[in-house]
């Protein structure tokens, strides 16, 4: 049950929010923490004291951008461009809410630190956008490997999963730029709903259609760019993977 305490985070954080977009990033931090490592901001976050509000602040100026260019890229198509500063505020909210969930490596520096926050920030944002689609209809694919590979992308995107070979990233990273951007924007939006080891991959009716509708086709034609961007990058696999 949200508290009293809890609404007037909110609150503070939906005014933050605002203050940001509409100043830019030209707004200059109203707190003396600019200095302050990512893992000493979310102590004092957890704390939900005096402090608590300044310290997240900070945190939230430092992310918002950031988090913002991420999930605009990532999220777009399946949210649409309206819904993703809704959902930057709201993971930065739910990353003060949940401040203490997040185990810091002592052993870090600043700059990891950061990098180890943001892979956190991800997280939270992938976690909650496949939650608001729980109980929709979804459309079913068949499972194909090459989708596999491409979550590679996403999990450097993250921080998430084993760690990547920058080569396999790179040929990867090659072989999308031989799509047109209509397979790639139908791949991305695929592979975000990508399960390993399912038998069937599964995504939400309503993306289809949004997908269809702004590629302005059918969504049988997306199945169709679907499969042959899907030959295409397991073509270029086949061709250059020997070489790594």
């Amino acid at each position: 049950m949200t508290n009293a305490a809890d609404k007037r985070d909110v609150t503070h954080s939906r005014s933050i929010f605002q203050d940001v977009h509409s100043e830019g990033s030209q707004r200059q931090p109203q707190t003396s923490l600019a200095g302050v490592p990512d893992g000493d901001l979310l102590l004092a976050m957890a704390r939900k004291d005096a402090q608590s509000h300044a310290a997240w602040e900070e945190f939230y100026r430092r992310h918002v951008e950031y988090l913002y260019f991420v999930c605009r890229g990532a999220f777009s198509t399946a949210l649409g461009s309206h819904r993703v500063e809704d959902l930057v505020q709201d993971v930065l909210i739910r990353a003060y809410e949940r401040a203490r969930t997040f185990v810091l490596d002592q052993t870090l520096d600043a700059d990891r630190q950061r990098r180890a926050v943001r892979a956190w920030l991800g997280k939270i944002s992938a976690n909650m956008v496949h939650d608001s689609f729980r109980d929709e209809p979804m459309v079913t694919f068949v499972d194909d490997e090459v989708l596999e590979a491409h979550s590679y992308e996403t999990s450097t995107t993250y921080g998430e999963g084993e760690p990547v070979k920058p080569d396999r990233v790179r040929i990867l990273n090659e072989a999308m730029q031989t799509l047109t951007e209509r397979e790639q924007q139908v791949l991305r939006a695929t592979a975000f709903w990508y399960q390993p080891g399912a038998s069937q991959q599964r995504l939400p009716n309503r993306v289809m259609a949004d997908l269809a509708t702004d590629l302005k086709t059918s969504s049988a034609n997306v199945r169709q760019i679907r499969v042959r961007s899907i030959a295409k990058v397991r073509n270029y696999f086949r061709r250059h993977f020997d070489d790594i």
